[in-house]
């Protein structure tokens, strides 16, 4: 990495040319104690044509998992991504999204995910649907963008977006306007779309929230996803894991009582530098919510504490359940010799 500092009349500021390399690393578990995956994008990862995730039975008949809708009452024409295109998913696709739920999805909730996820776009180099790189704006008239013809990350940071005063520097970028319960509806709506189908039926609480057009319905609060930033790029953009393990059941857990209680499904997703690890609750996760507080009974769920190769101060819980429009600063770290 190579910078130096350029003064204008308006803004101190500056000039920075990121030469990053990858690092061949790769964060796929097969297992987290009892927990096993039911899906993982390792497998897809390298397709170089259209895939549909999950065959149906009959192609004539097909019937969308969110609306529930059949052929005979709405359209299957598009060619829905299980995982959005704007995350590197080029290739994976699904049959079970009606052409109506999926204009409805990519005009709301994958607007926002674009919003929120466009520093990390910028930052893994990935394109729109037009072929062009992903910039993130610093300011009036200045971008972070990668150069292609220099092969070089450039960007005019102003002084209160940089930190160059320890070993990690930093570089504020700022995301545009987004509603953070859409954010995370945008991931729910990602791994219910990925998970086996016999295992649906246990989120109907989920899909019916996923296609609720209400952006100010929290189904529960709060909804918190832990974040980690690693140390490391890969020249594998996209990980996606969702894992399971059996629980209690309703009769068992109001025989046991526990205080504590296992998410009976764990989503990892990894995009670039970035993990997001989710629980991902179940119509039973509420029933058993509803039983404790009914009983005036504490209750907490179990997320597993997963090791990354990651900055050692910089994993976080991020509470999603904001309703109203906000804009914050993606702070991004990097490393040099």
């Amino acid at each position: 990495m190579k910078y130096s500092y350029k003064s204008t009349y308006r803004i101190k500021s500056l000039n920075l040319e990121l030469f990053i390399w990858n690092k061949e690393k790769f964060i796929i578990f097969s297992k987290i104690g009892e927990y096993t995956p039911l899906f993982n994008y390792h497998d897809f990862k390298d397709l170089k044509e259209i895939k549909h995730l999950y065959e149906i039975d009959n192609p004539e008949l097909k019937k969308c998992i969110f609306c529930l809708k059949d052929s005979n009452q709405t359209k299957f024409k598009k060619f829905p991504h299980v995982i959005p295109y704007l995350l590197g998913n080029t290739y994976l696709l699904h049959h079970e999204e009606c052409d109506e739920c999926n204009t409805i999805f990519g005009k709301t909730i994958e607007c926002e995910l674009d919003k929120y996820m466009t520093p990390h776009r910028t930052l893994n180099r990935v394109t729109n649907r037009r072929g062009n790189l992903i910039h993130t704006q610093l300011g009036r008239n200045r971008d972070f963008k990668f150069d292609l013809e220099r092969k070089i990350y450039t960007g005019e940071f102003g002084k209160d977006q940089t930190n160059l005063e320890n070993s990690y520097p930093s570089f504020n970028l700022r995301q545009h306007k987004y509603r953070p319960i859409l954010v995370y509806k945008a991931f729910l709506k990602i791994f219910f779309g990925l998970l086996p189908r016999e295992h649906l039926s246990k989120f109907e609480n989920i899909r019916k929230w996923i296609i609720n057009p209400d952006n100010n319905f929290q189904l529960f609060t709060p909804m918190n996803v832990k974040k980690t930033k690693l140390d490391f790029f890969s020249t594998s953009i996209l990980d996606v894991i969702i894992f399971h393990k059996d629980v209690t059941n309703l009769a068992e857990f109001k025989q046991n009582l526990p205080i504590k209680e296992d998410f009976e499904y764990l989503a990892i997703l990894r995009f670039g530098h970035v993990v997001f690890q989710f629980p991902i609750f179940t119509d039973l996760c509420f029933q058993k919510l509803k039983f404790m507080k009914d009983n005036n009974l504490p209750l907490e769920f179990n997320l597993p504490n997963i090791p990354y190769f990651s900055f050692t101060t910089d994993s976080e819980n991020i509470d999603f359940s904001e309703t109203n429009i906000i804009s914050t600063n993606e702070t991004m770290y990097f490393q040099y010799d």
